[in-house]
Parts: structure tokens; C-alpha cells; sequence
């Protein structure tokens, strides 16, 4: 099932970061919501159409087969997008550019075997600085399908981007502390916070998901979902019954770039190819800043232990002995299980992949 969520009210989702109120007056939050976040609001909605469950336990039993399969964004309705690669680059300072940002690829440099050097991968991206330009990441970068296809084949040189921020409006939003005993709210110092509420315009975040116990829920239900804090309701539409994109085909090679469109939960350094049938070395990585990620368990009735995770749109650089067929790899959800959770489930570390050519 494939559907799209489109925001009728502003959004909020706090991030890992502990928040003290009164020390702190403004409560930092992250956009777009991680997929945790969209599953536990899939999975609240789809409880709330099992009249039959008599427990929360039959309940959570009843929703445990909820998978997230894929992620997109959908801008004005055209083409999906996806989380830029952070191997693809801008120039710094190239002049004002709106809506669309044109951006290229960085080389991938191999250190030779045998070349005594310090970084901790001998696989990474690089500029070769040819006319004294300067390159900087774009860190809410929007890459189209087409374009992503491109990518992962290595025939991308440049190409048209678009952002994230040009499709939110910033709406910060005070609020109070309130008594739970007495419900009541004062004006004491240190009682009033801020928080960063966003509105989507023109954007709607696609979601593709399996559920064996009843499929035609959200088909036969008021097509509304709350989502985030304080329970905002986004509207559910686009509903279809279609399998979610499988990435592109033909790709055969020993040079495989693995790239998230999700953030991923990993034990080790990167998604392990091996459950695939794919056996192939860990060379490098363009990776972004790790970030805190908690949540609470249904089940457990009790906070999840905080990990790190690593940003959508990371890149891993693998090395096979023999060419790979690759296809086996698209559209995979690689997160680990860990502390007993799949994340996988969940919809972390989906990744597609595709292939890269080492430069001397």
C-alpha cells in the first residue's frame, strides 16, 4: 500500500537532544521526521480499526506485522525525490540560484594498496580543485528519481536539485508549563519555552507499507492521521495499491556505492551485504553528522535506550572480489536489529545501489 500525508496544520518533531526547561527556552526539533516517527503514527492509526483487540497487547500483537517499505517526497505533485547524496556537491560561491540548485558529483578517490596514509578508509570522496572554487554539501538537498537513477548508474555529471526549505515555512511557536496535578499554567520565570513549528507547502511525504491482517483500513477510514506533537492531523490521500520502487536495473559490478534514503541504526560501520548474497569489503564513506535517536516502547511501556544514528543520504563504498548484480540490493531496509528492536521494520537504513569508478 502506498499512500501520501499531507499536512493540514504546522509540524514539530523534537530530536534526541535532552531538553531542561527552564535552563532552556528553545526546544530544538528535526525535519523530516525519522521513520520511527511515521511508523508509531501507521501503526496507531491501524490500531484504532481493530475493534475486536480486548488488550494493548492484543493490539500491539495485532500491528506487529506492519512493515515501512519506502520513503519519498513528493513536491507539487511531480516527480518523487529523495534525500541528496552527500557525495554531490554545489560550488560555494557561484551566485543567487531559487528552486532549482545545480550541483555535480565528487570523484572517488582509491588509495593504492601498498600507500602509507592516515585516513581511516582508503575510499573517499574528493574535489580536485582545478579554478580555485570551493565546494560546500547542500544538507536538505532533494534529489529528483530520474536524477537519482542517473546517479547510482555513474553517469550523473550535473544536474538540478531542489531544497527542503524552499518547500517549509518557519512558524516558531511559545508555550507554557502546566500543572498535571491542577492543570493549570503560570507565568513564573523559567515556565515559558519556544519550539520551531514547520508548514509543509507543496510538499507531501510518501509512504509505502505492508500489513497482512487488514489492508483496507486507512482505505475505509476518515483518511486522517495525527503525526507529531501535540497530535496535529495530516490528511491521508493518494492512496494505491502498487509495490514500492525497486530501484534501477542492469547494474553489474564489483564497485558498489550503497546510499540511504533513510537513516540508519547499524552494530558496525555500515549496512552488512551479506543477508543479500552479496559478499564485498567496506572501503569508505560519505557520511553526515550523527544524531541522537530514542522513542518509547509500546510493548515495554518504557523509553528505548538512545542511539546514534547516521543521516539519509549517506554513502558506503564497497569493493567485491567479482561483479555483483546489484538488483538484490534495491530498496532494501539494511538497519540492524538491536536491543531486541528491528529496525529494519521500521523503515530504517532503505537503501538503494549502484556503482562507482575509482580515481588514482
Amino acid at each position: 500500500m502506498t499512500i501520501q500525508l499531507n499536512a493540514l496544520d504546522t509540524l514539530f518533531f523534537k530530536d534526541g537532544k535532552p531538553f531542561s526547561l527552564g535552563e532552556e527556552t528553545w526546544a530544538d526539533g528535526i525535519f523530516p521526521p525519522p521513520p520511527s516517527v511515521i511508523y508509531g503514527a501507521l501503526r496507531t492509526a491501524l490500531m484504532s480499526g481493530e475493534l475486536f483487540a480486548n488488550t494493548l497487547g492484543d493490539l500491539i500483537h495485532r500491528t506487529d506485522a506492519l512493515q515501512v517499505q519506502h520513503f519519498s517526497v513528493r513536491l507539487g505533485g511531480q516527480d518523487e525525490y529523495y534525500p541528496l547524496p552527500l557525495d554531490v556537491v554545489e560550488h560555494k560561491d557561484k551566485g543567487f540560484e531559487e528552486i532549482d540548485y545545480e550541483v555535480f558529483p565528487l570523484e572517488i578517490k582509491e588509495i593504492s594498496s601498498g600507500v602509507v596514509h592516515n585516513n581511516k578508509w582508503p575510499v573517499f570522496p574528493q574535489y580536485r580543485d582545478t579554478d580555485n572554487n570551493t565546494v560546500e554539501a547542500i544538507s536538505d538537498g532533494l534529489i529528483s528519481r530520474a536524477n537519482l537513477i542517473s546517479y547510482l548508474k555513474g553517469k550523473a555529471k550535473k544536474f538540478k536539485v531542489r531544497k527542503w526549505s524552499d518547500y517549509l515555512e518557519n512558524e516558531p511557536k511559545i508555550g507554557i508549563k502546566r500543572n498535571r496535578q491542577t492543570l493549570s499554567t503560570s507565568a513564573d520565570d523559567g515556565e515559558l519555552y519556544r519550539v520551531g513549528m514547520k508548514r509543509m507547502k507543496g510538499a507531501r511525504i510518501q509512504v509505502s507499507y505492508s500489513w497482512t491482517n487488514n489492508e483496507e483500513h486507512l482505505r475505509m477510514s476518515s483518511k486522517l492521521m495525527r503525526l507529531g506533537a501535540e497530535g496535529k492531523v495530516v490528511e491521508v490521500s493518494g492512496l494505491k495499491e502498487e509495490a514500492p520502487w525497486s530501484g534501477p536495473t542492469g547494474i553489474r559490478t564489483r564497485f558498489i556505492k550503497v546510499y540511504l534514503t533513510t537513516p540508519g541504526l547499524f552494530k558496525g560501520d555500515g549496512p552488512d551485504l551479506s543477508p543479500w548474497g552479496v559478499q564485498a569489503s567496506l572501503r569508505g564513506m560519505a557520511i553526515g553528522k550523527l544524531f541522537s535517536l530514542g522513542g518509547f516502547d509500546m510493548k515495554e511501556r518504557q523509553p528505548k535506550p538512545m542511539l546514534k544514528a547516521i543521516p539519509s543520504g549517506s554513502v558506503f563504498y564497497y569493493k567485491a572480489e567479482e561483479e555483483v548484480d546489484i538488483s538484490v540490493l534495491q530498496g532494501k531496509a539494511m538497519a540492524d536489529k538491536i536491543n531486541g528492536i528491528d529496525y529494519a521494520k521500521q523503515g530504517f537504513g532503505i537503501a538503494y545501489a549502484g556503482t562507482w569508478k575509482p580515481e588514482k
